[in-house]
């Protein structure tokens, strides 16, 4: 039925009950008048079963479509439940000085020269989260000094070797002496859930700030 011609037809749209006896393809065949009537089509939201009692809008020039039955539940199905977002916080902070190939424990800064590091091998370790795919991957960081953030994505285990950036993401100077929550690539954070990067680190571009006493704390929010 074309419900839109139905609807303007003449001589008018008739509402009739009867039951389905049998399905098929996209129609049903119900019973009607001591009779039967195939071929009756369905608007979208009905799923016709065998059994069900269900009320037809009639056309004697556009044919019928079932609008409802009187056993379908009334009660839409409940939407999805998003998943809880997850946190992981840093084992162990440390800048790596180019200079001289060393690290100093328990800062983090980021200059052309050195790499502030967050180390997260324990929550790597500990297995995948359950957040894929996510919606929202952020950092906490505390910013001491009015500078634009140079973040990397590494695959180091703690202050040992030099850490390599496997990628490279900028972000504009946030507050000062707050904590902020800073959104990174959602890719980084599915590295991270894989396995495939171990840490986040700002530093080696073209800026210099202090951000000791960040935690690093990350949050994992999902799609869904």
């Amino acid at each position: 039925m074309d419900l839109a011609l139905a609807l303007a037809s003449e001589p008018p749209l008739r509402w009739i009950i009867g039951r389905v006896t049998a399905l098929t393809g996209d129609t049903f065949t119900m019973t009607y008048r001591g009779g039967s009537v195939e071929g009756v089509g369905t608007l979208d939201h009905y799923t016709p079963r065998v059994g069900d009692v269900v009320h037809i809008l009639a056309s004697d020039n556009n044919g019928m479509v079932a609008i409802g039955s009187n056993n379908q539940t009334s009660t839409p199905a409940a939407p999805p439940v998003p998943k809880a977002a997850k946190t992981a916080t840093a084992t162990a902070t440390s800048t790596y000085l180019a200079a001289t190939g060393t690290w100093s424990t328990g800062v983090v800064r980021e200059a052309p020269d050195q790499v502030g590091c967050w180390f997260y091998p324990s929550f790597v370790a500990s297995g995948a989260f359950d957040v894929l795919p996510l919606a929202r991957f952020t950092i906490q960081i505390v910013a001491q000094s009015a500078a634009p953030l140079e973040f990397i994505l590494h695959s180091l285990t703690g202050a040992a070797g030099q850490p390599v950036a496997l990628s490279r993401y900028r972000v504009a100077a946030p507050p000062l002496s707050m904590g902020t929550n800073v959104q990174l690539p959602l890719e980084w954070g599915a590295m991270l859930v894989g396995g495939q990067a171990l840490g986040i680190g700002i530093g080696g571009g073209d800026f210099t700030g202090d951000f000791t006493g960040s935690t690093g704390l990350l949050t994992f929010t999902p799609l869904l």
